[in-house]
């Protein structure tokens, strides 16, 4: 049985952390998550990938992944929302939308 903290993350788009606040963002809301970024990673669907330090997305909910002067600049379907990729994370995050057939 999923309990509605679960289903409102497997719903979100991305979870960031601001200091030491964390956040989901879903298409029409923002809910705050009661756990370090770390621990809520790890008890996500593999379809869920840390793109930064601050930041992990629903590889689902990617539209495109663009790089830019500035960085790799992940956007979402249905959000005006934009997040960037490290470099870190940037080649795990391409080779797995790569075999989504998502790029």
């Amino acid at each position: 049985m999923v309990n509605s903290y679960s289903y409102r993350l497997l719903r979100s788009y991305s979870i960031e952390a601001t200091g030491h606040q964390v956040a989901a963002h879903t298409l029409d809301n923002v809910y705050r998550v009661p756990k370090s970024l770390t621990a809520v990673g790890t008890g996500l669907p593999a379809y869920f990938l840390r793109v930064s330090k601050s930041a992990i997305v629903n590889t689902k909910q990617v539209y495109s992944l663009t790089k830019t002067l500035t960085g790799n600049l992940i956007a979402f379907h249905h959000s005006p929302k934009q997040l960037y990729a490290s470099r870190r994370y940037y080649r795990q995050l391409k080779i797995s939308l790569e075999q989504k057939g998502l790029l």
